[in-house]
């Protein structure tokens, strides 16, 4: 097996230095990158992170790729299906660098896409709000006059009669002995346990299930639900009684005694209804549209920004001289693949070198470190190798236990699962 397989043991390694023009740094780097054949070294092990050349850069890719998780959550929130491998996919399948000029308008129009979004999702949920919480006074309503057709005592109705009579009678007077609302179901026993308790029997309390569950905006799920009123007497009695039923999440409603007033308040609810509800399907229409549209992109976004963002980090890792404007790197680079490398930075020199600019110039140096382990695999060896990684990796020239366990590795699966199909 000769060693320019470099499977039974890695690869040589040769250190290398590169001297690049400032103006084709970023170019230079994607090249190398996209070889895959070089490990760049830390030159700038004794500075901070953040007070590296190229942090504000990578500042702002992060926050681009933080934009575009959130693009990617609203998708998954408004079952959009995005593309599959957003983040995991290493392949480095973008062949050319992004201009300086494409990253500063994939930067202000990925600020845009946000704002839109975010805007519309705001509104959205806002009126899903708003619609839920109509749709809840709606059903208290109809229940509200089912309990007064009923199920209203007599003593409250003569309450109520005496309460007209009176000259002090107002508007809120007739509405004082009862409370409605709506509270999750699971909770009614729980209610009506600690409202018997508190007020020794002194209430009635009905409750009527709710059809359809309704979303619930504190656990973010749709759950079933019960409406509910409340009789019961005095001031003090009642205010007792809405602070139980807020301590439970329970939502409020008022809802007039008069059978023709209360008429009016479900006129009112049904038509504001109605209005919200088209609203909100014209809102979740415009922002499926938008979310359709960003999904069939997002993927080649968020692999673009990966890898500018990677080129910004290898960059940092280099002497930036600003006497001779130039970036100065170091890096491991396996012996039998220096001539590919040097071919492709001349190329990339001959592409992207300005007239007054030098070439990229590529010392080989002599060191006593100890270099990096480097295997080459195929589509064959590259799962075993991977799996003999994940135990540790061989230190360099070591024998390398993946190329046994190709041919051990289907064997032992067929002893252990009786399949020897696998491997």
């Amino acid at each position: 097996m000769s060693d320019n397989e470099a499977i039974f043991r890695s690869a040589e390694m040769t250190m290398v230095q590169l001297y690049i023009p400032t103006e084709i740094a970023r170019e230079s780097i994607f090249v190398l990158g996209s070889l895959g054949l070089i490990e760049f070294r830390d030159l700038n092990k004794s500075v901070n992170q953040f007070q590296r050349s190229f942090v504000n850069e990578i500042r702002k890719l992060s926050n681009v790729e933080r934009q575009y998780r959130f693009l990617a959550k609203c998708m998954e929130d408004h079952q959009i299906n995005a593309p599959e491998m957003l983040i995991d996919d290493y392949k480095l399948t973008i062949k050319s660098c992004i201009s300086t000029s494409q990253l500063d308008e994939i930067c202000s129009s990925t600020q845009l896409l946000e704002d839109r979004v975010s805007e519309l999702s705001t509104a959205s949920e806002e009126l899903t709000k708003k619609q839920m919480d109509l749709k809840q006074y709606q059903t208290v309503l109809s229940a509200t006059d089912k309990f007064f057709e009923t199920a209203v005592p007599s003593d409250l109705i003569d309450l109520n009669v005496e309460s007209a009579n009176s000259d002090t009678f107002d508007s809120a007077s007739a509405n004082r002995n009862f409370i409605t609302g709506v509270i999750a179901r699971e909770k009614i026993p729980i209610l009506e346990k600690i409202l018997w308790r508190v007020l020794r029997g002194n209430l009635l309390f009905k409750s009527t299930e709710i059809k359809d569950k309704l979303y619930d905006f504190k656990n973010k799920e749709y759950i079933d639900k019960n409406s509910f009123v409340i009789f019961s007497h005095g001031e003090l009695i009642l205010s007792r009684i809405r602070k139980i039923c807020e301590s439970l999440d329970a939502d409020l409603y008022f809802v007039d005694s008069d059978p023709k007033l209360r008429q009016e308040q479900q006129v009112q609810v049904n038509e504001q209804l109605t209005d919200i509800t088209n609203v909100l399907e014209t809102t979740n229409f415009t922002l499926n549209t938008e979310l359709k549209v960003i999904a069939t992109e997002i993927d080649q976004w968020m692999k673009s920004i990966k890898l500018e963002k990677s080129v910004f980090e290898i960059m940092n890792k280099c002497h930036y001289d600003l006497n001779r404007r130039c970036l100065i790197a170091e890096g491991w680079v396996p012996t039998d693949d220096i001539d590919v490398v040097q071919d492709s930075l001349e190329e990339c020199s001959r592409k992207f070198s300005e007239n007054d600019s030098f070439p990229i110039i590529m010392n080989l140096v002599n060191t006593s470190r100890t270099p990096p382990t480097y295997h080459k695999t195929n589509k064959f060896t590259e799962g075993f190798q991977a799996m003999c990684d994940s135990y540790g990796i061989a230190t360099y020239r070591e024998v390398n236990a993946a190329l046994p366990t190709a041919a051990t590795f289907p064997f032992l699966f067929a002893v252990m699962f009786g399949d020897l199909g696998h491997g």
